[in-house]
């Protein structure tokens, strides 16, 4: 699986933010992920996340699906794990994007 598109959008409501993800593969597979910071301590997380899951996306490794679902996540995330160490919800919601996109492969 190789992702070939992906965006992260944040969006705002009145009392809380959040930060959806998606990544779409070769067979135009989506995967989808979100981040919701908690408000106490959030600020303005949101954009910040946004931008760096947008970074995060085009770093990713290709992805090896012949490996158990759990390792083709791990080795896609590889290349990307330095820049979300300091954000573990950032890192929480592109895994999830993944693992949607690697198992809806799979059937």
């Amino acid at each position: 699986m190789k992702v070939r598109g992906g965006a992260a959008l944040p969006s705002y409501t009145k009392t809380r933010q959040f930060v959806r993800v998606g990544i779409r593969d070769e067979l135009q597979i989506v995967g989808i992920g979100e981040a919701s910071p908690l408000p106490p301590y959030a600020g303005d997380l949101a954009s910040v996340l946004a931008v760096t899951l947008g970074d995060a996306l085009a770093e990713l490794a290709e992805l090896d699906d012949s490996l158990p679902v759990r390792d083709v996540v791990a080795a896609a995330m590889a290349p990307v794990e330095a820049r979300l160490a300091a954000l573990a919800i950032a890192r929480f919601a592109l895994e999830t994007a993944l693992f949607d996109a690697a198992c809806v492969r799979r059937g």
